[in-house]
């Protein structure tokens, strides 16, 4: 019995040594990973590093300190700002950009020209039509007061006739 008792010691600490040294890799790799990361400009969180490490999300979880160090990054990287976008186009293009945009506005202001002459001709006729109205209906009043004063005197009123 004792000496199944020392083998099964002996079989619990050299399991015990395999599983340190086993974490000490690993904690090696997501070190390495992290770096790794941050010197290319990733993006770091939980399943990134997991990936680039080798690792399962639930192992950084594991261990308070990889926790807190993964958490820790990724916060920083939230809240640095984003680095602007380098401008793809080149002056010349902005050039080409600004020349077309310039056509463009005096291709419509001559539009907006073209327009308001139009416009101004279009207001005189609604004026002569509103004109020609009005002469109409001061036209159509003295007719009826003839009409009427003609029925005073007893002479019969002609029929309206339908030509102009």
């Amino acid at each position: 019995m004792a000496a199944t008792r020392e083998t099964k010691e002996a079989r619990v600490a050299k399991l015990n040594a395999v599983q340190l040294e086993r974490k000490k890799q690993c904690l090696i790799k997501v070190d390495e990973a992290l770096e790794r990361m941050q010197r290319e400009g990733l993006k770091i969180n939980f399943n990134t590093v997991a990936k680039e490490a080798n690792v399962s999300i639930s192992y950084l979880y594991k261990y308070p300190e990889v926790k807190c160090k993964v958490a820790e990054i990724r916060n920083k990287q939230l809240s640095m700002p984003k680095p602007e976008l380098a401008q793809s186009s080149t002056a010349k293009s902005q050039q080409k950009m600004i020349a077309r945009l310039k056509d463009r506005i005096k291709r419509q202001g001559n539009e907006i020209d073209k327009l308001k002459e139009v416009n101004q001709v279009l207001a005189g006729r609604v004026y002569k039509v509103s004109e020609l109205e009005a002469l109409v209906e001061r036209q159509e009043k003295r007719i009826k007061d003839l009409e009427a004063r003609l029925r005073e005197f007893g002479s019969p009123v002609p029929p309206p006739t339908d030509n102009p």
